[in-house]
């Protein structure tokens, strides 16, 4: 009893420890010759000198991130980040993101090396820790209740409720109120990168859409989580769950194209109609909300010709 392997959190996902019972063989080599082989060769450094895309998976994550995103939101956090990486980091959309996080450990991999890169990595896990425990931030159990979403449609009509979910996840996307008691952490799990996508945050405060029960039949799940399903949504659901399962499995090759959230990326107007069987419902849509597509993806700004950023 007391026996444990202690991993660090960034060692995580290069071993795929996540916590559910795994098991792991631990091999103790004895000679110096053979302890100096297992460092040159085995090492988290050794393995990031001959495959520097590795850094990818040492980024901190989850609460660590989350942590790194509250700092970033004031002008002496980013101070405190600033000093733990030893450099400035390049905010977006004024926040510490995953993706910002993994510029400046490139940044320091490719000045300063791998053991500069882990040293990093390290103190800016630790640094996220603490600013997360310091935050206390909880979600409720009534998490968007306060959230405006669109009007679901009537009729259980694939191409108006996939135009529908679009829509909620533009606005899902486009929220920006931290501070907010409600909906506020949650928005900056997702919208740093620590936990969630737009697309699950969305399901989680709107309703699920339309999914095919056992007989194959469409039917519109129009509660969400926070709401409760009735039972036929539950039983629908599962055999959307099972359906989605097997074609994971069976053509995991052809996920990309058939599967949700293909396409362009972005939660402007162009690029939702491009995602939809009928685009026209989702201009029909923007059009009543008099909604202006602020042309910020790639694809968006090449199709109207404007230069990519």
């Amino acid at each position: 009893g007391g026996r444990a392997i202690r991993l660090c959190p960034l060692a995580c996902p290069l071993l795929d420890a996540d916590f559910d019972g795994d098991q792991a063989a631990v091999f103790l080599p004895l000679t110096e010759g053979a302890q100096r082989e297992a460092r040159d060769r085995l090492s988290i450094a050794a393995h990031l000198a001959r495959d520097p895309e590795l850094v990818e998976d040492l980024l901190p994550g989850m609460d660590a991130l989350f942590g790194l995103a509250c700092l970033g939101r004031s002008a002496a956090g980013r101070q405190r980040i600033a000093e733990a990486a030893g450099r400035k980091p390049v905010l977006e959309g004024g926040l510490l993101t995953r993706a910002a996080a993994s510029r400046v450990l490139r940044e320091v991999l490719i000045d300063e090396g791998e053991e500069a890169a882990l040293g990093v990595a390290g103190e800016l896990m630790r640094l996220g820790f603490a600013a997360a425990r310091a935050e206390g931030a909880s979600i409720g159990p009534f998490i968007g209740c306060t959230l405006k979403l669109p009007v679901l449609p009537e009729e259980d009509d694939a191409p108006r409720w996939q135009a529908c979910f679009e829509e909620a996840q533009a606005i899902v996307a486009g929220f920006r109120g931290y501070d907010d008691d409600d909906l506020g952490a949650a928005a900056l799990l997702s919208h740093s990168g620590a936990r969630a996508t737009i697309h699950q945050l969305t399901t989680l405060v709107g309703p699920g859409g339309l999914v095919r029960d056992v007989a194959g039949r469409l039917l519109g799940v129009r509660r969400s989580w926070r709401e409760g399903l009735t039972a036929d949504e539950v039983l629908a659901r599962v055999v959307g769950a099972r359906r989605g399962l097997f074609r994971v499995l069976s053509e995991f090759g052809s996920l990309e194209a058939e599967g949700p959230g293909s396409g362009p990326e972005g939660f402007g107007v162009l690029a939702r109609a491009r995602r939809v069987e009928r685009p026209g419902i989702v201009f029909a849509r923007a059009a009543m909300r008099r909604e202006v597509d602020p042309l910020e993806d790639e694809y968006s700004r090449l199709l109207v010709g404007l230069p990519g950023r």
